[in-house]
């Protein structure tokens, strides 16, 4: 019994420093305005759920990714997009309140820092100067 203990606090002990490293990635990407965490990357616009939506549709036809499907009320919007054969890209939009809306982005199972810091990029260009 001893012996499982000490292997659990030393399973634990290695363990943290890869825990920290996750908050620390977050909280360094939420200075910029994006956090990325778990393969997420979420930002809030200062924009109507409406304008948010329009302003995603337009940056995924500019970057050539295809619609596959759109669902969504004006609570919560989500599209569902292909950049390749396999690559699939989820949108999640949340309204925030009437002025604010949380947009998510996901690229394929495990996510991607760059593509989705860049598809943020496209959404401020279409979202903000209107």
């Amino acid at each position: 019994m001893r012996g499982i203990r000490k292997s659990m606090a030393v399973v634990l002990l290695l363990s943290l420093p890869v825990l920290a490293g996750c908050v620390v990635a977050a909280v360094g990407a939420g200075a910029a305005g994006v956090a990325y965490v778990k393969g997420k990357a979420t930002k809030v616009y200062s924009a109507p759920m409406d304008l948010c939506i329009e302003g995603v549709r337009l940056s995924l036809t500019d970057l050539g990714m295809k619609i596959v499907k759109e669902k969504g009320d004006k609570l919560s919007y989500t599209f569902v997009c292909r950049t390749g054969k396999v690559t699939d890209v989820e949108v999640n939009l949340k309204s925030v309140n009437t002025n604010s809306t949380e947009i998510t982005v996901r690229f394929g199972v495990f996510g991607d820092k760059k593509k989705s810091a860049r598809l943020h990029e496209e959404f401020a260009k279409h979202i903000e100067k209107k």
